[in-house]
């Protein structure tokens, strides 16, 4: 299968605006796309045929979502300075056994050196050095006193240093551990805030479950939902990103999004056959890798009413990819991602009843099924 390897181009690009408007800074986008994610998030047409409870509940949901999303990326940074910090004291252990043994290799070299200075004094050296009559002996007797005092200076300068390195180590060493165990300790709390996010979440998922049990209110609700994403994405195109125009076949295949059994397909019926779905939801265990199915821009990262948070990348050529209900989002707008690159990590945000990622493709603004249209790159 052939991938269609994403190309950013830097010049003008007319994205639902006038042949000659500006591209916004990312800045700029950023802060106009907040402002209309925030506006479509605040439209509830649907909530006049439930009730103040639903919206309350979904409320709470996003707040967890948002906890839960700032907990997993602060625990990420910490096991990565976990990991940071082993690898820093594994070499110092190292260093530690090496100083070690060379202060055990000089240990030897200074006894020497001292066991051989006492026989020299036992005689005051002068007195030595007269009582040998012949010159040859007397030089003899020089050049080693003269060795024996150099020797023994340098081996123990070299002592002295190997056992101030071995000092400063072992205060590195504890200074290290010290660290580690404080990291430790604190990823050990933010987990179980995590536990308990998550705890609160599932209550307050099976809370909406059994608020929206009226088939009427579930299909209105699920129809503006589909309606809100619409909107959203025209916005988007609206404000005029610099993003790709085109795309090239390379020799690699497309990306899955997540590694995961397909649990709901494009088209099939939810909500008693009264809708159906248009994209599709793969199985996975919170915070498994959610990766960029091809190369492009990310035009949105953030928390979305239904949706969860939620990653939309624009691949040029007018085809968009949406990666939904995520638990945290490792790239923002404006950014360019990979082909395989992580952008994010699966969750239940927004409401899901499955752990697991929601999964959309748009051609032309219109929903595919992803999965044919994932095989159809090669051709």
């Amino acid at each position: 299968m052939h991938v269609r390897h994403f190309v950013a181009v830097s010049s003008a690009l007319v994205c639902g605006l006038g042949i000659n408007a500006a591209i916004p800074s990312i800045t700029e986008y950023r802060s106009q796309l907040g402002r209309v994610i925030y506006e479509l998030n605040e439209r509830e047409e649907w909530i006049e045929t439930a009730n103040e409870e639903i919206l309350s509940i979904e409320g709470r949901i996003k707040e967890s979502d948002t906890e839960i999303a700032a907990v997993t990326h602060e625990i990420t940074e910490l096991e990565s300075n976990i990991g940071r910090l082993e690898e820093r004291i594994d070499l110092l252990e190292i260093d530690q056994t090496a100083f070690q043994e060379k202060i055990n290799e000089l240990t030897d070299s200074v006894s020497w050196h001292l066991h051989s200075e006492y026989r020299l004094q036992k005689n005051h050296w002068l007195k030595n050095l007269l009582d040998y009559d012949e010159p040859k002996k007397r030089a003899r007797f020089i050049r080693y006193h003269q060795y024996i005092v150099r020797s023994k200076s340098k081996s123990l300068n070299e002592f002295n240093l190997a056992m101030s390195d071995l000092n400063q180590t072992s205060r590195e060493l504890h200074a290290e551990r010290s660290l580690l165990n404080h990291e430790r300790a604190i990823a050990n709390r933010s987990k179980q805030r995590l536990d308990e996010q998550l705890a609160r979440r599932e209550v307050q998922i099976a809370n909406l479950e059994t608020e929206i049990h009226n088939a009427e209110v579930r299909v209105e609700k699920l129809t503006q939902d589909q309606q809100r994403i619409r909107k959203l994405i025209l916005e988007i195109d609206a404000l005029g990103l610099d993003v790709p125009t085109e795309f090239t076949a390379t020799n690699e295949p497309l990306k899955a999004p997540v590694n995961g059994d397909i649990v709901r397909e494009f088209g099939e019926s939810r909500a008693d056959g009264r809708l159906t779905w248009n994209g599709v939801v793969f199985a996975a265990k919170d915070n498994s890798d959610v990766v960029a199915v091809a190369a492009g821009r990310v035009v949105m990262a953030d928390w979305f009413q239904g949706y969860g948070l939620i990653v939309i990348i624009d691949h040029g050529d007018d085809v968009k990819t949406i990666y939904a209900n995520c638990n945290s989002l490792l790239v923002e707008a404006g950014d360019y991602a990979e082909a395989g690159e992580v952008i994010a990590k699966t969750g239940q945000s927004g409401g899901s009843t499955i752990p697991g990622l929601y999964f959309e493709v748009l051609e032309n603004g219109v929903q595919i099924d992803p999965i044919p249209w994932l095989d159809s790159q090669d051709e």
